[in-house]
């Protein structure tokens, strides 16, 4: 196990959970409650598994070596192997059977699986090519790296999400109590509930991600991804390049930075709205009310504000044009080329 994970196994053993750790495995594991801390595997073939179990704390290496080992088939017919003469399906493989009396903090790395557990103190789990995860919720923390094609469901979790995808792999997860941190590259696909704090995306390529309502919200976007949301009622800061569209329900500031023809969505806000867009994107706010409004439109970008702004200072070029329904306060307007300001009153 590297340093890392040790001092990882360390922290979570203080807290009083029981420890699993699980590396170098292909097959099924199923972790299931037990009267004891203990794992056995059926279905062992040539396995020639590690298994230690000391102190609360149960490591289990499978003996197994990832070099050049594949997925092949579809999804519901997976095989594994280093070739697709000698590659197996999960029902050929070996089965690690996992029994713990309490919930308990897992750590899976450098594996190729299929896992089924119920509730957990935390996760620190690491899929690759067509492994899955089912997992019930989580008490703590939940760390999650996916990369391939494969895919999790979990429930709620505790703590905070911190999760990485790469490739066509997918992630779903029901309400978080923290924040929650993504990173998606592909074509990734995250849905989550609600988020008790804030909320940081990342997005290169054409990944998608939904969520419910969240404290505030700070999404990267290039490319081609989107990214649906509820209420943020902290505020939303958003930085676009490519054709991929942010959506979001109520909120209080906005602050956007676009360029390609990315398009931005709000129902509502209450704050400072900030814009600098270039390119063919839109900026289409709903109703609400905006304290000011900062903005440089360029090229064929677009501002349409149906709520009330106080202070207005516009800067618009090209073929961008600007309307807000309401302006109650100061208003410094510059437009060149084709670019256009309108005002219901």
């Amino acid at each position: 196990m590297t340093v890392m994970v040790l001092a990882l196994a360390t922290a979570m053993q203080a807290g009083g959970a029981p420890v699993v750790e699980i590396e170098n495995f292909i097959g099924t594991v199923r972790v299931v409650e037990g009267a004891t801390l203990d794992a056995r595997i059926e279905n062992s073939g040539e396995t020639r598994a590690d298994i230690r179990n000391s102190g609360g704390e149960l490591a289990i290496d499978g003996g197994v070596s990832m070099r050049r080992v594949q997925c092949y088939g579809g999804w519901r017919e997976q095989r594994v192997g280093r070739s697709r003469r000698d590659a197996k399906s999960f029902d050929d493989l070996p089965v690690l059977i996992i029994t713990t009396p309490a919930p308990a903090a897992i750590e899976l790395g450098e594996s190729i699986v299929r896992a089924e557990m119920g509730d957990s103190s935390r996760l620190d789990i690491e899929l690759s090519h067509c492994s899955s995860l089912s997992a019930g919720d989580v008490d703590n923390d939940a760390r999650l790296a996916i990369r391939g094609s494969g895919n999790a469901r979990i429930g709620e979790v505790g703590g905070a999400l911190q999760a990485a995808l790469s490739g066509s792999g997918a992630l779903t997860a029901r309400d978080i109590g923290e924040t929650a941190e993504l990173a998606v590259s592909g074509s990734g696909d995250v849905e989550l509930g609600d988020v008790g704090s804030d909320m940081e995306i990342g997005i290169s390529g054409s990944g998608h991600v939904r969520a419910g309502h969240v404290a505030s919200l700070d999404a990267s976007v290039s490319g081609s991804g989107n990214v649906e949301i509820g209420n943020a009622p902290s505020g939303v800061h958003y930085a676009a390049s490519g054709s991929g569209d942010l959506s979001v329900g109520a909120t209080s500031d906005v602050h956007v930075r676009s360029s390609g023809s990315s398009n931005l969505t709000v129902a509502s806000m209450d704050g400072v709205l900030n814009v600098s867009s270039g390119g063919s994107g839109d900026i289409r706010i709903e109703q609400g009310r905006a304290i000011s409004v900062e903005a440089v439109l360029a090229g064929s970008s677009d501002l349409w504000f149906g709520g009330t702004a106080e202070d207005v200072d516009l800067r618009i070029s090209g073929g961008s044009d600007a309307y807000i329904r309401t302006v109650t306060g100061e208003r410094r307007i510059h437009t060149s080329g084709g670019g256009d300001f309108t005002t219901g009153r």
